[in-house]
């Protein structure tokens, strides 16, 4: 329950004590998760994770910060990646064992893997070595520090390999072993990981990713950029195969709902809330009240459709001559049904008017919406943003997203 009712704050601050800072204003319960900690800093020294960068904190410390997550009601959720092995420098355990380990392909060599200006080599998770150190760093994690559910990285977005090291089975089996690792280490505590595949789902209690094409803060790659909109729509094979098997939300390093669009397209995707936070953020009030809006839908909504079966999505394209006009998409997870507007442009729907990337939802126990017009008074900008909740004793409670000095009303 709490897990559903949490947002993922990526927590980009370079030391423990700035994170304790952020965790006494942001929303809670959440989930806490910080790549910041890593020994060698992000994709470099891999696979050693731990002990904590001095920079960011001691040991001490960094189980400090962990236990004052759990004594606000959150969870924690660092950040891993036990598929590569980094170089440039190599760290502790790549020095102590060598090539051993290393991917081997069809031509006899080693993969060589480059993301930015960090490189380094595929492994085989069949070797030994792998697994222990990989087994190290979850007992780690869940005995000293408390980790709560545990990221590793790429588990679910590595490429299909061929793998010639002795320590592989066959020369075929380089995904199996990532299936047999994540199924291992799915046992000891929950994990979270990139993207998705059929093969790890059964192990994940989450997914990030798989919507890099359709956010609109990506501007490197939007898929109506690369594809002309009139020759496709989005049609959720990934939610139909795997909504009702794991919680699922946007990629946790590239993405964050920052916008009603990005809202907007998050609810009718299904997925969970995640933020990418830092004290530049949080320095405008505005923004922690947008954190409060999201947190909200959140526990209210998000808590509700996560875990459960796609029932129903369809999704229109709106005027192909606006950039900013991605249509609209109705869609239902078991008794969830929602209606985003992914238009700069208000939208006439079942008797709603939806806001400009406005949407409304619905469902026995809750009632959300951000409407351009409610009982004829009309809403300018965002719209009139609400979440009604029902009660058990028949009674509702109200939560309002508007400008200060409005007339707030609710359908």
């Amino acid at each position: 329950k709490k897990f559903k009712e949490c947002v993922v704050y990526k927590y980009e601050v370079p030391s423990a004590k700035e994170c304790l800072e952020l965790l006494q204003v942001l929303p809670s319960p959440s989930i806490v998760h910080s790549a910041s900690y890593l020994k060698g800093g992000f994709d470099k020294e891999y696979p050693d994770q731990l002990p904590p960068r001095a920079s960011f904190a001691t040991p001490g410390e960094f189980k400090a910060l962990i236990d004052k997550v759990h004594s606000s009601g959150s969870l924690f959720m660092p950040y891993t990646n036990n598929t590569w092995w980094c170089d440039n420098p190599k760290g502790p355990t790549f020095l102590k064992y060598g090539n051993e380990p290393l991917l081997v392909g069809l031509n006899g060599k080693y993969n060589h893997e480059i993301y930015g200006k960090n490189d380094g080599w595929s492994t085989t998770m069949w070797h030994p070595a792998v697994r222990q150190i990989n087994s190290e760093v979850i007992r780690q994690f869940t005995e000293e520090y408390g980790a709560d559910i545990i990221f590793q990285d790429q588990c679910g977005a590595r490429d299909w390999m061929s793998d010639m090291n002795p320590a592989s089975p066959t020369p075929s089996a380089y995904m199996e072993a990532i299936i047999s690792s994540v199924r291992t280490d799915s046992a000891t505590v929950p994990l979270s990981t990139e993207d998705a595949w059929w093969g790890i789902l059964d192990s994940e209690i989450q997914t990030c990713g798989l919507s890099f094409g359709y956010m609109p803060e990506n501007k490197q790659r939007p898929l109506k950029n690369i594809f002309p909109p009139e020759c496709w729509r989005i049609f959720p094979i990934a939610l139909a195969m795997a909504h009702d098997k794991v919680g699922m939300t946007h990629h946790n390093l590239g993405q964050s709902v920052d916008t009603p669009k990005e809202l907007a397209l998050t609810l009718a995707f299904g997925y969970s809330m995640i933020n990418r936070v830092g004290k530049n953020k949080l320095a405008k009030p505005e923004y922690l009240e947008w954190l409060r809006w999201i947190d909200r839908l959140q526990k209210s909504v998000a808590s509700e459709y996560i875990g459960t079966e796609l029932k129903t999505f369809s999704h229109r394209w709106g005027e192909m001559k606006n950039p900013d006009d991605d249509g609209m998409i109705i869609s239902s997870y078991e008794d969830v049904s929602i209606i985003s507007n992914l238009s700069p442009a208000p939208i006439n729907i079942e008797g709603c008017e939806l806001a400009p990337n406005g949407f409304m939802i619905r469902s026995p126990k809750v009632e959300a919406g951000a409407l351009a017009k409610v009982a004829g008074q009309s809403f300018e900008g965002d719209g009139m943003c609400y979440v009604l909740e029902k009660n058990s004793n028949g009674s509702a409670t109200a939560w309002i997203f508007a400008v200060p000095g409005i007339t707030a009303i609710i359908p």
